[in-house]
């Protein structure tokens, strides 16, 4: 056979053995310490009796855990070689494979915030010909990290009264924040449903700012109760802060109103339980997977949800965070991905029956034009005890998209806002309102050559300057707001000095000595452990605070945040909320008295004629504080006066000497 001809049949069998490789999902979003799992996929396999790959990532911002191969890989399996220090994968089949199956799922633990993105490389598939097979694309996964998991806010709207509950996985010591109402109205105080410490509130008809400290320090509660009055189409705006730290904050009618029907199954809920809704173009909407009046255990479900993503954009996918199977700690393990026009779930959980959030995601028409497009479920599995098949039934969604015309289109006001973090770290926070109700997409410019598209970006800066930050807002027909201004990044030091005194009792003392660095008054807190104070600042005042704190391990952690009082008049439209500063002291550093005090009394005796002296040493435990005392003891007189005599007569003899030298 001539050359030409191999040739031609090696680019044939080439041409025909197009496939594709996918990393899904095709991108996820977590927090630093969170692990999540990245499944490698393949599309169109010919018959293949092995495969090789290198697994390739910032191992700055991720860690390789682990490497599982599939079960159709293990099944089939000759030869398998697996190492996760450079993410090297081998596997010789016994039995050929072939189409569309996964082929391992690598796991991953976020360790430091930022972005990256999982991929392949020296990708080798061989045929049972031994033909070296190479997809002809291969997918990658981009992965981005909070340095933080938002804690979660829920204002529950009831007919005469708002509950707002707070969640967080970290224990809650202070709760402070913001409620604006629209076709609303507060009727009278807000009460406070826990126990507290401290409840500060300030509110009018429209509009309440409060500030509690808990008096028990838990993961979640309902927090306050506030009387009101709703009208139709209620507009509310919050900003809650748990910690200091902003929370993702969700709006939700009585649970008790999705329970209007004793259907028992799975639904999509939006506003209500409907089979049909209406989206008008430019709009987007929460779709909630729903498991209604459930009467068994149930602890598994998995399938997926065919979506048109030709018709409609799909996004923003997850556990709901108002679901009790999320907020009450109950998952186990999840999968939840977007391939095509599909949404795959597999979620585990703890027995949980009733009325519960499953799965929800976001959808906005890409078309303006009337069309109607069918949302629906298929492969459903649920189990109860993670082994016995429960049969649930579940109904489809169909989305009427309305066409919108674009001469009726308002745009899109802009405010933005940020909290500083250490200095550097900045919390971005876009304040955007649309009369339209459009979803709104975001460009910010940080003005240090670095740009997100994310609507609540964090950035760190690397130099203490000033940056023109700039933050563009356009909704869906492209009408835009903008928004600018000057951002001064400083190290400011609100500690003057501070010491750890005085162990007693497993009790110590943070002595700490506070300054105001500003050029406007501030509001202080100042949170260590289970203590929390409030105070205020002129400009350069200081402030000495003696902090009793009980011992539990050798590092004293304490957070300090200033909110500046008088607001930047010059800008209103760009505003820094507050300036926040951790800290963390070792026990060993800075102690001015200690209890560990280890004496040695050490007794050396010098001869000197007949005469003794003794110097004793007390060998202080604490290198930097020495106490040395010495004492000269003579045993009777005569010997003193000897010894005197001696010396002085030695001293004249040795003049005499010298002068009659000379």
């Amino acid at each position: 056979m001539s050359p030409r001809k191999i040739f031609f049949i090696l680019l044939i069998l080439n041409v025909c053995h197009c496939f594709t490789v996918k990393l899904l999902p095709e991108s996820v979003n977590t927090y630093i310490g969170n692990n999540f799992d990245v499944n490698v996929t393949v599309n169109n396999l010919p018959l293949c009796e092995g495969f090789d790959f290198y697994v390739t990532y910032d191992k700055n911002v991720l860690e390789l855990k682990n490497i599982t191969l599939s079960k159709v890989v293990l099944e089939n399996a000759n030869k398998i070689k697996i190492n996760i220090s450079n993410g090297f994968v081998s596997v010789w089949l016994s039995k050929d494979i072939s189409g569309n199956l996964t082929l391992a799922t690598l796991t991953f633990k976020a360790v430091n915030s930022g972005s990256d993105v999982v991929n392949l490389s020296n990708v080798v598939f061989s045929s049972p010909e031994g033909y070296r097979l190479t997809p002809s694309r291969i997918y990658e996964s981009s992965i981005n990290i909070s340095s933080y998991q938002k804690p979660i806010s829920t204002l529950t709207l009831k007919d005469n009264e708002a509950i707002l509950s707070v969640y967080s996985h970290t224990l809650i010591e202070n709760v402070s924040g913001n409620i604006t109402f629209k076709n609303a109205s507060i009727l009278n105080n807000p009460e406070p449903i826990i126990p507290y410490n401290s409840f500060n509130c300030h509110w009018n008809s429209s509009y309440i700012k409060f500030f509690i400290i808990p008096k028990e320090e838990k993961s979640g509660f309902d927090l306050l109760k506030i009387p009101i009055n709703l009208s139709n189409n209620p507009n509310i705006t919050m900003y809650i802060y748990i910690n200091g730290n902003l929370s993702l904050s969700k709006i939700f009618y009585n649970i008790n109103k999705i329970n209007v029907t004793n259907y028992s199954g799975l639904t999509f809920y939006t506003d209500n339980l409907a089979d049909e809704i209406n989206l008008t173009y430019g709009h987007e909407k929460e779709i909630l997977l729903l498991a209604n009046n459930i009467k068994e255990n149930i602890t598994n479900i998995s399938g997926y949800i065919y979506i048109n993503r030709s018709i409609l954009n799909v996004y923003n996918y997850g556990i709901p965070e108002s679901s009790v199977i999320y907020y009450k700690h109950k998952l186990k393990h999840y999968n939840i991905s977007l391939t095509d026009n599909y949404l795959y779930f597999n979620i585990s959980f703890n027995s949980t029956n009733g009325t519960f959030g499953i799965l929800r995601f976001y959808i906005y028409p890409k078309i303006n034009k009337n069309i109607s497009t069918l949302i629906y479920i298929k492969n459903l599995s649920v189990y109860k005890n993670f082994s016995k098949p429960v049969i649930l039934p579940y109904k489809n969604l169909t989305i009427n998209i309305i066409e919108r015309p674009i001469k009726l289109n308002h745009p899109p006001k802009l405010k933005i806002a940020c909290y500083i973090y250490n200095n550097k770290e900045v919390h971005f926070l876009a304040l955007a309102y649309d009369s339209d109700n459009d979803s709104l997409k975001y460009f910010w410019d940080f003005g240090d050559n670095s740009t997100s598209t994310i609507k609540d970006p964090i950035h760190v800066y690397k130099n203490f300057s000033y940056y023109l930050v700039k933050c563009i807002v356009k909704d869906s027909l492209n009408a835009s707001a903008k928004v600018e201004g000057i951002l001064e990044i400083k190290n400011y030091t609100p500690v003057l000095k501070y010491c750890l005194s005085n162990i007693t009792n497993n009790t110590i003392y943070l002595n700490i000595s506070l300054i105001n660095p500003f050029k406007t008054k501030i509001l202080g807190y100042i949170s260590v452990y289970n203590k929390n104070y409030n105070f205020y600042l002129k400009p350069n005042e200081t402030l000495n605070l003696s902090i009793p704190i009980n011992i539990s391990d050798d590092v004293i952690k304490y957070n300090i945040i200033y909110y500046p009082i008088i607001k930047n008049k010059k800008n209103e439209k760009f505003e820094i909320l507050y300036y926040t500063w951790n800290y963390e002291r070792k026990l060993t550093s800075n102690i001015s008295e200690s209890t560990k005090i280890l004496s040695y009394n050490i007794n050396k005796t010098l001869n000197l004629n007949s005469s003794k002296i003794i110097i004793k040493i007390n060998k202080n435990y604490l290198v930097k504080n020495y106490n040395i005392t010495k004492s000269v003891k003579t045993f009777s007189k005569k010997s003193l006066f000897v010894y005197i005599f001696t010396t002085i007569f030695s001293f004249i003899l040795g003049f005499i000497l010298v002068y009659s030298n000379k």
